[in-house]
């Protein structure tokens, strides 16, 4: 996240981080989720073309209730993925928002609502939190900006002083 803040930062964004003290851990791995950052923040900052802010929340929930598809939510939910403990990412832009028509689609491969874009970036986004076990919301609605939640699984040791992680 340094890296990338460092460098939009000329352009005019600006991070916000909320982070807790401790976070639980999760299995991931590291060059897939700076992808999948990366491909959420390129897809803010085509959406705040004059710059803006872009804040990450990081929070730890037992069993969050996932939000249903509707106008304004989409969410893509893994099947396999069996935890009671998630580590949530939300990243929120203030740009212009998707619109309803479009929320069922974004996360399709070579689907672009841009003149600029070949339409794999929310795509590989999708597959790769499924490959980590995890799930993906989006909230957005026109002019509203838009908010990606991230939901990957936390490793809890199992019980009985065995000291292997595993998912639960």
């Amino acid at each position: 996240l340094s890296a990338t803040e460092e460098r939009y930062r000329e352009e005019g964004y600006r991070f916000v981080r909320d982070f807790p003290a401790s976070v639980p851990l999760v299995e991931a791995d590291p060059s897939q989720i700076r992808q999948i950052f990366m491909n959420i923040f390129l897809n803010s900052f085509k959406a705040m073309p004059d710059g803006g802010t872009i804040s990450i929340t990081i929070r730890a929930e037992k069993e969050p209730e996932m939000l249903k598809i509707n106008k304004r939510f989409i969410s893509i939910r893994n099947p396999f993925a069996v935890a009671r403990d998630w580590l949530i990412i939300s990243i929120r832009d203030e740009g212009c928002g998707i619109p309803e028509e479009y929320m069922g689609k974004i996360m399709e491969p070579f689907v672009s609502f841009s003149d600029d874009g070949i339409g794999l970036g929310l795509s590989i986004v999708s597959q790769l939190v499924r490959l980590h076990r995890g799930h993906i919301q989006i909230e957005s609605s026109e002019g509203s900006g838009t908010t990606f939640h991230l939901f990957f699984p936390c490793i809890l040791k199992k019980q009985g002083g065995d000291d292997k992680s595993t998912y639960y």
